[in-house]
């Protein structure tokens, strides 16, 4: 049995105040990222399944007032997963289960599938968060995702270091990350 993910991922992010979402807290941060970024997004139904899946796909961060304040969703992929990435076959909006990794699984990658500061505080801690996952959860391999917003594709080029992939539509990556390695 390889590295698991599961409990690195819950533990990073925990010390950053995100936890686990449940199905009822997917379905409200699903409809909170809509409202920012639009419909054309993947469904409350596909981050249940990849969350259980998974077990550590999806986070959220609750303001002290209550309201939800961050979202970050990620999937850990398999071999095959990062294949369908780099042909073109990935469909982020309804992903298949079978290319994420289970808790038994070694991760190849990791694909940052969705991201979303719904307060000042939580888009800071939204930054922190993908760049604990990439940093020292997901260290050993490399990152993949598509922006959504302007706002994103800065983070992920100018954060974290990504660049364009050859895939297609608007895929971007970075290596697996170096403490040397410096973002453009």
């Amino acid at each position: 049995m390889g590295y698991n993910h599961v409990e690195p991922a819950r533990k990073v992010l925990s010390e950053l105040g995100f936890s686990l979402a449940s199905d009822h807290q997917i379905t409200q941060a699903r409809s909170q990222a809509a409202r920012l970024v639009g419909e054309g997004i993947t469904s409350a139904e596909s981050l249940i399944r990849l969350q259980q899946r998974t077990l550590c796909s999806t986070f959220i961060q609750t303001a002290p007032d209550g309201r939800m304040a961050g979202i970050v969703s990620i999937i850990p992929l398999r071999t095959e997963g990062v294949a369908h990435l780099e042909t073109g076959a990935f469909d982020a909006i309804q992903p298949d289960p079978a290319l994420a990794c289970g808790p038994e699984d070694e991760a190849a990658a990791f694909y940052g599938w969705g991201m979303a500061g719904l307060t000042w505080r939580g888009r800071i801690s939204v930054v922190h968060a993908a760049l604990a996952l990439q940093q020292e959860v997901f260290a050993a391999v490399p990152f993949f995702s598509r922006a959504a917003t302007s706002e994103g594709e800065n983070v992920l080029l100018n954060r974290m270091g990504a660049r364009p992939h050859p895939a297609p539509g608007g895929l971007v990556w970075a290596p697996a990350h170096s403490p040397d390695r410096k973002a453009a």
